[in-house]
């Protein structure tokens, strides 16, 4: 069985999740398809969190069934209104995805991964760096995030010792 074979052929939908926007990238065998950005200017968090979800629905219904979504997972921050506030908005992403396999991935891994660990604003403009290295064309950090974690993803191997 050959994973790196198997996921060159697979339908994979990566989110970058934040309350403000989310980034998302779709590779469809082995090859990103779509990379943007979904968010909208409301004040309120659950509003921009209903936008995302719908919007990911929508994604769902243009492209059918993914293999896998791959999710970065939520970090502990020092605000705790804010990862609640994170964790509601990535459930009410996810409830639109219900029946398809979810990876969520430590950011720590896919970015050191990328040899981009170390502070979060250098890091962030790291993942635009080398998209842009990789003839990716990002926008923001939110779609270079999604594509690189999306590219971790799909060519990791069968090593059970890795850590997603």
């Amino acid at each position: 069985f050959c994973f790196l074979c198997y996921t060159k052929y697979m339908k994979i939908l990566s989110l970058d999740i934040s309350t403000r926007s989310t980034g998302y990238t779709i590779f469809n065998n082995g090859v990103a398809v779509e990379i943007g950005t979904i968010g909208n200017n409301s004040n309120d968090f659950l509003d921009r969190g209903n936008y995302m979800a719908e919007f990911v629905r929508l994604l769902r219904e243009k492209y059918g069934r993914f293999d896998n979504i791959v999710v970065e997972e939520l970090k502990v921050l020092k605000n705790q209104k804010v990862l609640v506030m994170l964790g509601i908005v990535q459930g009410m992403i996810l409830r639109e995805l219900r029946d398809t396999p979810v990876t969520f991935v430590a950011p720590t891994v896919w970015r050191k991964h990328f040899g981009l660990n170390g502070e979060r604003e250098k890091a962030k403009k790291g993942a635009i760096s080398l998209c842009k290295k990789l003839y990716v064309d990002v926008k923001n950090d939110d779609e270079a995030e999604s594509y690189l974690i999306a590219l971790y993803f799909s060519t990791l191997s069968l090593d059970k010792s890795k850590k997603l």
